[in-house]
């Protein structure tokens, strides 16, 4: 609101300015009660929503992990020799004992170029030009290339000899050439052109489809041809085998103008589906193409007609690249005995009995697996629970607990004037503090939630139904329910009965006490975020109207200071009005006076 620039006191003499001010605030100390109102609400909300925040966090995380059996069912696996067998085990995987003797790893299938790949050893291939500018450096040159057939192309005569198709790469024999309907003899070599009587012949150069003719073609007249033409372009497929023995079959069609061996083979290599790696090595001047998967997946031999990689006996692969897969080196399966049991699989990484067994090499004498509980981990996971239960408990405590200073108010405009910003920093302390001192919504929450800690959880184990039972207990009554732990006594509990520990957390039932303490705790946690959200609003993100009870209460406030601040506006401004009155009228006044006053002068 602007304020309006008033001058009072001209007739007068009066500091109008100053009586009004004195004057409004004897009228404005209701409006400061009222912000001074909201303004303790809106701390009280703030410091609810900060304890809020903290039960929600502790909610979502540590809370809602202790009530999961899968943070009581974690496992630890130990080998006698990790350089041989490794394990990991699930959450379901029961503590035991497992000899492991590694008789054959898996292994994968490859193939590999019979022969170097390059016509001449001095001038090998660029594997990473493109493949049309390599074609004629290869030992071999059957590409498979795609071809496409022209027919009745016409070319308008010009009066010149030499013309040109609407293609290059054209294929030698297929060209077929007339003029005006009268057939000419092709050529495809300078000599046999020279040595020719025809009177009608031309030569074709396959490489860039030039038509040499041995005479003007009139303008006019109509040259038609006829041929194939090669595309730059050749197709191969490759069928991969998966360790279920189902197939993956991928076709690829390569512009050879655009790619080099590298982008094919790379291609290859990048499709999951085939899970292939394929590479060039210009030393050895070959190609390898291996699998990634492990295993015999086409049982059989490559040479009978089993391999794991099949490319055909033709085109790009098997010609030009010399890929044989009757020479195949196919994949092998591993195979190990375990506990007596002989096992065979495709994959040196496998899965029995809820543990997952990796085999690196094989071994002449056997490994020993241990399975057994990862006491560590339970131990820290239920710790981590404990401490935030603890600074949970802390943080509610010390604001039921805080002193509160009921002569320190919030600070009224005019008085954050008089003072500095460390005496107003030490006078909000003062006035923020104890807000929340004996709030019954906090006072249910610390009670519920050590209620739910310390009491026996029916029919657990007797020898831990209660958390006493396996070394967490309370401290004095002056620390208001805070727990410690034995950690010696914990990890026995665990070490020892860890079954028991587990349920002790994580039992479910149909009433509070038949339930573990994680599920109790997490289950007073989230009526708690429900009621202090509905005391004091969402703890996090934002919303354009508060629905709580502290946000209705302080829009209320809100609207009753906006309607005080109209009236007072008007009241400000009818005292101005009442004094610029009284200036009018003792200005009309010192008129008169002085007139009065000339009339007694002339008359003396």
């Amino acid at each position: 609101m602007y304020r309006i620039l008033r001058i009072g006191g001209l007739a007068s003499g009066l500091d109008v300015d100053s009586i009004v001010k004195d004057l409004m605030k004897v009228e404005r100390m209701p409006v400061d009660r009222l912000k001074q109102q909201k303004q303790l609400l809106e701390w009280k909300r703030e410091d609810l929503r900060a304890i809020n925040l903290a039960l929600l966090n502790f909610y979502s995380n540590e809370a809602s992990e202790a009530r999961l059996q899968a943070t009581f069912l974690a496992k630890r696996v130990t080998s006698s020799d990790e350089t041989a067998v490794t394990a990991t085990a699930s959450a379901n995987a029961r503590t035991t004992t497992y000899t492991v003797t590694v008789g054959a790893l898996a292994t994968v299938a490859t193939n590999v170029s019979t022969g170097a790949i390059s016509a001449n050893t001095s001038d090998k291939i660029n594997p990473s030009a493109t493949l049309w500018s390599q074609r004629t450096k290869f030992a071999n040159t059957n590409f498979g290339w795609i071809y496409n057939t022209v027919t009745g192309e016409t070319i308008p005569g010009n009066g010149g000899s030499i013309y040109y198709l609407a293609h290059d790469a054209v294929k030698t024999g297929t060209v077929s050439i007339s003029v005006d309907g009268t057939p000419f003899t092709v050529f495809y070599d300078q000599a046999s052109y020279d040595a020719s009587t025809d009177p009608n012949k031309v030569l074709v150069n396959a490489d860039t489809g030039q038509l040499t003719f041995n005479q003007a073609i009139a303008s006019g007249s109509t040259i038609t041809a006829g041929y194939e033409y090669n595309t730059k372009q050749f197709s191969f497929s490759i069928t991969t085998y998966n360790q279920d023995h189902t197939t993956n079959t991928k076709a690829f069609t390569v512009d050879a103008t655009a790619k080099s061996l590298n982008d094919v083979l790379n291609e290859i290599s990048s499709d999951p589906a085939l899970g292939l790696t394929a590479f060039y090595e210009s030393g050895a001047d070959k190609v390898s193409i291996a699998t990634t998967r492990t295993g015999d997946n086409n049982p059989g031999t490559a040479a009978a007609g089993f391999p794991e990689i099949q490319i055909g006996t033709t085109g790009f692969l098997a010609e030009v690249l010399k890929l044989d897969q009757t020479q195949e080196q196919g994949g092998t399966d591993a195979s190990a005995t375990i506990n007596g049991l002989t096992v065979t699989r495709a994959s040196n990484t496998f899965t029995l009995n809820e543990v997952t067994f990796t085999l690196k090499k094989v071994t002449a004498t056997a490994v020993t697996i241990n399975v057994e509980t990862d006491v560590d981990r339970v131990y820290n996971s239920i710790v981590s629970f404990i401490n935030a239960y603890n600074s949970v408990l802390d943080t509610i405590n010390r604001e039921l607990y805080e002193e509160r200073f009921p002569d320190y108010l919030p600070l009224t405009d005019e008085q954050r004037e008089q003072l500095t910003d460390t005496e107003i920093q030490q006078w909000e302390e003062k006035a923020r503090s104890g807000l929340l001192r004996n709030n019954s919504i906090l006072y249910d929450i610390v009670s519920r939630l050590r209620t739910d800690v310390i009491t026996a959880v029916r029919g657990a184990d007797a020898a831990a139904d209660r958390l006493a039972a396996i070394g967490i207990t309370t401290g004095g009554y002056w620390e208001h329910g805070r727990l410690y732990v034995d950690e010696a006594k914990l990890k026995a509990a665990i070490r020892d009965n860890p079954d028991a520990v587990k349920d002790l957390f994580t039992r479910t039932g149909d009433t509070r006490e038949e339930q573990g303490v994680g599920q109790r705790v997490y289950a007073t946690l989230k009526a708690a975020i429900s009621r202090l959200t509905a005391e004091a609003g969402n703890p996090v993100g934002y919303a354009l109207y508060d629905h709580s009870f502290l946000g209705r209460t302080i829009d209320e406030i809100n609207e009753r200071i906006d309607a005080m601040e109209e009236r007072l506006a008007e009241m400000e401004d009818r005292y101005w009005r009442q004094f610029a009155t009284l200036e009018r009228l003792i200005g009309q006044l010192n008129v008169q006076s002085a007139w009065l006053s000339q009339q007694f002068g002339q008359q003396s």
